[in-house]
């Protein structure tokens, strides 16, 4: 047993010997301090309505009033205020039965693993309920138990709540009250449930008010009514229950909603703070947050928090570790988990997955193989909990090393084991797995890898098991085991559409070096193959040709007079068809004349997708022999295309703009850009563009300039060069004092590239004469 271990037991330990002597103590309480056992016993009767609630001294003397008069003891005692406050300090005085909080309010204490009195409470509950003699806020204990037992008898509970409404105890009138609202809500009754809860928000109590009103802002939220839900919310934040961590979450999602992000972080701030020890979900929902507004940083700060809690869940650790590499610290991370992981806590494991992973993010192969041993030497290594996503991940790292009889040990004992929490455990994991692989669109050729892709070919989503049988496919295809390569296409056509098994079988006679067959199956598919399916195969031959495997001259006569006859056909799939065809032209059969004029024809497509590529592709081709007319096509893919294509033809027809002079075309294509691009090809468009305007528009040109400057993504030497133009563009104008503060940002820029760049682009800029009136 190790240190850390033996001291957890030694904890345990005190911890119920703590709880015994508490437990003595109130024993003799009933007989020698029964003031002081009645205040305990109306603590943990309120704890059963009221979970983990904290209550003054008031609350806790009404009820134990009613217990004591129901147990027919002498309950004047209660009335005496300085004898109350004898016994609440006999109650949290060490072996304390109550804990007090900074304001003087009151709640059951926990021991081991039960609070501390709570077999007494249920002991002479049972017994008042034996006898009838039930105070009104036992009536409410009552009706949940009726209302949450297995049957639920919810005629009994409604009944229960019912004689705690009539009774004279506004507690129990208000939380009965609560309850039969709730029992509405469960019945399906949404207009009674509505009229119930807005009676308890109008008798003012300070635990089922907030309670109700909470209700109603959650139903204002779900009906899209965010003001009154807001406004709802806020009177609960401003209550002093336990929903006030509810009400800020629910506040932060509003605001999410609203897209208003500071202010959702914030709320979700709030959340965490008040919710105290049971900050988990608030915390992982404001760590959501911050890593959608691209704070990893932050995000993972937010995680490391969890790792102090011993309700630790398995996936926070490794959450903790994936914020940690994307903000680029996972050196820290791995240093935080040894410290965790030296511990050796309950969750000692999980930090010990998460530090294995860490390291796998370093990409430190020897480290993760030294962790995982140290997992299967761990106490609880037998757990399916822990040895399943071990077993995965050395998986992975044989696979990846080339050890594919362990890997292949691995994987089987994964997929077919006898175990189902194992399975069910390992079942996400394998397909996270797989879509990773998948991902790639590359086959897997990794003989350990084989247990799993059988795996994934039965259990996966369509398109991971597609890839997965393709690449079983493949796999016996290179082991020399042709019919199993056919069984992975039969079971790949489960998945795939008949085009699509038709590539396949012809990539698996190329697999084995029989490329002519391969293109003479294509080319049979295709002269066979109704308009729609050519266009699917056709790109198939544009795949062999960039891997080096052309037609010969019969193929691609015979593949030409298929695509003729279906496009003289002149249905709605001739351009489409055309579009397909002329990358066949270009790669396959080099025939560039003949690629322009399928372009050509696909450029005519009323599918803006079609289009905008045909014209983007015409543009491409005729930059250096028709310059004026691949202009032309750009700028029409330019419009035209989704913002990829249209990025691509922006870019291109700037650069083409400015080796023609042309600054009108060249003006449109930067402002395109403005609009589409990123990074340095967003700045360097913005530069192009202060140029253009330098004379004549300075406020865009100057507005062009700071454009560049700012751009996160902007290259040095684009920095350097707007820099210059900037200060050129204010001395250009008359403002010289400006023009010399813009250069000396320039001169002394931080980033030395900067600086150099700013130097090779003043000194081409030259001697800068104020502009006159023209």
């Amino acid at each position: 047993m190790s240190g850390s271990i033996a001291a957890m037991v030694d904890d345990f330990n005190e911890m119920f010997e703590r709880q015994d002597a508490a437990e003595a103590r109130l024993t003799r309480a009933e007989r020698e301090n029964p003031l002081a056992y009645g205040l305990v016993m109306a603590a943990l009767s309120w704890e059963q309505v009221d979970r983990r609630g904290w209550h003054a001294p008031l609350a806790l003397c009404t009820q134990a009033r009613n217990l004591m008069t129901a147990w027919r003891i002498a309950a004047g005692l209660v009335d005496n205020e300085e004898k109350v406050a004898s016994a609440l300090d006999w109650a949290v005085r060490v072996p304390a039965v109550l804990e007090r909080d900074d304001r003087g309010r009151y709640r059951p204490l926990f021991g081991a693993f039960t609070l501390v009195g709570s077999e007494q409470w249920s002991d002479r509950h049972r017994q008042a309920v034996a006898s009838g003699a039930l105070t009104a806020l036992e009536f409410v204990e009552r009706g949940d138990d009726e209302l949450h037992g297995s049957p639920a008898d919810l005629d009994a509970a409604e009944a229960s709540y019912r004689l705690a409404v009539a009774s004279d105890d506004p507690d129990a009138v208000a939380l009965a009250s609560l309850r039969l609202a709730e029992l509405a809500e469960r019945l399906d009754q949404p207009a009674q449930a509505s009229r119930q809860y807005g009676e308890v928000v109008a008798r003012r109590h300070p635990i089922a008010s907030p309670a109700a009103i909470f209700w109603l802002a959650r139903r204002a939220a779900r009906d899209g009514d965010h003001p009154a839900a807001r406004s709802l919310a806020r009177q609960v934040v401003s209550s002093e229950t336990a929903l006030v961590p509810n009400a800020w979450d629910l506040l932060g999602g509003l605001a999410w909603l609203d897209d208003d992000r500071d202010s959702a972080v914030a709320a979700m701030r709030r959340a965490v703070d008040t919710a105290g020890q049971s900050h988990a979900p608030y915390t992982r929902r404001f760590a959501a947050m911050l890593a959608e507004q691209g704070d990893a940083s932050g995000a993972a700060d937010a995680y490391r928090t969890l790792l102090d809690l011993h309700g630790l869940r398995g996936k926070d650790a490794g959450q903790y570790v994936q914020l940690m590499a994307a903000a680029g610290r996972v050196d820290e991370a791995v240093a935080i988990l040894e410290e965790y992981a030296a511990a050796d806590g309950p969750s000692a494991g999980d930090v010990l997955l998460a530090l294995a992973s860490a390291h796998g993010a370093r990409e430190d192969a020897e480290m993760v193989r030294q962790v995982l041993a140290r997992i299967r030497a761990h106490w609880s290594a037998s757990a399916p909990e822990l040895s399943v996503p071990a077993d995965v991940m050395e998986a992975s790292l044989a696979a990846a090393e080339g050890d594919d009889e362990r890997a292949a040990d691995l994987f089987r004992s994964l997929t077919d084991t006898d175990n189902a929490k194992r399975r069910e455990l390992a079942r996400p994991m394998l397909l996270a797995f797989g879509e990773r692989f998948a991902a790639a669109q590359k086959v897997c050729l990794i003989p350990g890898v084989r247990p799993l892709l059988e795996y994934l070919s039965e259990a996966a989503p369509p398109s991971v098991a597609a890839w997965a049988a393709s690449s079983l496919a493949h796999l016996a295809t290179v082991e020399g085991r042709p019919d199993d390569a056919e069984a992975g296409v039969r079971l790949a056509a489960r998945y795939l559409s008949p085009e699509e098994v038709t590539i396949l079988r012809a990539r698996l006679l190329r697999r084995v070096g029989s490329d002519r067959n391969a293109l003479a199956y294509l080319v049979d598919a295709c002269v066979t193959a109704t308009p729609p399916t050519l266009s699917a195969l056709l790109p198939a031959f544009t795949e062999f040709a960039l891997r080096g495997a052309f037609p010969d001259a019969r193929q691609r006569a015979r593949l030409r007079v298929a695509v003729d006859q279906a496009l003289s056909e002149g249905d709605g799939l001739r351009e489409r068809l055309a579009a397909a065809m002329a990358p066949v032209e270009l790669h396959a059969c080099v025939d560039r004349a003949r690629a322009v004029e399928l372009w050509d024809i696909a450029s005519g497509s009323d599918a803006p997708d079609i289009a905008a590529l045909a014209w983007f592709k015409l543009g491409l081709m005729q930059q250096m022999s028709a310059p004026i007319t691949a202009a032309h096509a750009l700028e029409q893919a330019m419009l035209l295309g989704n913002a990829e294509i249209a990025r691509d033809a922006a870019t291109e027809l700037a650069w083409l703009a400015e080796r023609l002079g042309d600054d009108t075309v060249l003006a449109r294509a930067s402002e395109r850009l403005l609009e589409l691009a990123d990074g340095d090809d967003l700045a360097h468009a913005a530069l192009q563009l202060g140029r253009i305007n330098q004379c004549d528009h300075a406020d865009d040109a100057e507005d062009a300039y700071h454009a560049a400057i700012a751009e996160p993504g902007a290259d040095p030497e684009t920095i350097g060069a707007a820099l210059a133009r900037l200060g050129a563009l204010y001395a250009l104008h008359g403002n010289r004092r400006m023009a010399r503060r813009t250069w000396r940002r320039g001169q002394r820029h931080g980033d030395p590239r900067v600086a150099q760049a700013f130097a090779v682009e003043r000194k081409a800029i030259g001697r800068v004469t104020r502009l006159r009136n023209r």
